[in-house]
């Protein structure tokens, strides 16, 4: 059987059109009639960092004042950077707190690799940089295990970590989402 060179370009023609219109059909889906929720084509690697944590925020009823995160298995990914960010309505990341004259917009966490789940994490000021030395927590007689610059701290309690903020800016009626990001590489400030 003899294929001629317009059925081929026609085939081909063809096969054009439905990965096209595939695609465009796969790129969005509804999950309910407010929320659309759109995936974009690439792949997705599954780490060894990878593991349920649940991220809340606590409020002083008016700003956020405490970030908590449970779950957070630091032993599955030494080495390390975790930023988090949270958004009102729009896709401006929230200043969450004042570290001097500056107003920081993320936290980033450092999995530093050294033993211990109090140890093996760290924290980034608004410069990228660990604090050095951190200080002992003094806003909260509760905190046992807990890093402080003054400006942030972190306290690590049976399986929670808690970021404190000194001078919260963020005002909690206006948070709407939030992201988690990690990556092998220090994040830009």
């Amino acid at each position: 059987m003899s294929v001629s060179r317009q059925q081929k370009f026609l085939f081909g023609a063809f096969l054009l059109l439905v990965s096209v219109v595939t695609s465009v059909f796969a790129a969005t889906v509804t999950i309910n009639t407010d929320n659309r929720v759109e995936f974009g084509q690439g792949l997705y690697q599954v780490g060894a960092c990878d593991s349920f944590v649940d991220i809340s925020a606590e409020s002083d009823g008016t700003n956020i004042t405490e970030i908590i995160i449970d779950g957070f298995e630091i032993r599955n990914c030494p080495d390390t950077y975790v930023r988090i960010k949270f958004y009102d309505s729009t896709t401006t990341a929230m200043t969450l707190y004042q570290e001097s004259s500056t107003a920081v917009n993320r936290i980033l966490l450092y999995v530093n690799g050294q033993r211990g789940r109090f140890a093996g994490l760290d924290f980034l000021n608004s410069q990228g940089l660990v604090p050095n030395p951190y200080s002992e927590c003094v806003r909260n007689p509760l905190y046992e295990n807990c890093k402080s610059d003054g400006y942030l701290d972190l306290d690590y309690y049976d399986g929670r970590y808690r970021l404190n903020f000194a001078s919260p800016r963020a005002l909690s009626q206006d948070f709407n989402s939030f992201t988690v990001e990690t990556s092998d590489e220090i994040f830009t400030p």
